[in-house]
């Protein structure tokens, strides 16, 4: 059985667990590449609309592949825009495919009700003290 990771990272922190993750399992990886560089605003409309932006080819011949994992994070609640492409473009059938989500920020112990409250009790303090 012969395993891919394939990996797309923004900022680097999936990259770091994708890297691991080939190490443990042996396999080889891959990194999605956009073909456009584009800005966090861009990047987090088109994980809201569901857009596909282009991606570079890669060096990855999955024909002896069995198992293919996509490690991506996770933006506004969706997979980013390169990971969907590749998705819609890499030629998985017939292989066991698992993805692994990344998702950074905020304090995981509080819900979003939480964060979005204690963020606007900062701005009014902000604001109080000058």
């Amino acid at each position: 059985m012969k395993a891919v990771v394939v990996y797309y990272s923004r900022f680097g922190h999936t990259a770091k667990v994708a890297e691991m993750l080939a190490q443990e399992l042996g396999a080889e990886v891959r990194r999605i590449e956009e073909t456009k560089p584009r800005g966090f605003m861009s990047m987090g409309w088109g994980a809201i609309t569901n857009a596909r932006f282009g991606i570079k080819p890669m060096d990855l011949d999955l024909h002896d592949c069995d198992t293919v994992v996509l490690c991506a994070p996770i933006w506004a609640s969706r997979p980013v825009c390169p990971a969907r492409t590749f998705l819609r473009d890499a030629r998985l059938e017939g292989r066991q495919v698992n993805v692994l989500v990344t998702c950074g920020g905020g304090d995981y112990r509080r819900g979003p009700g939480e964060e979005r409250r204690g963020h606007r009790r900062h701005r009014q303090g902000r604001h109080r003290h000058g």
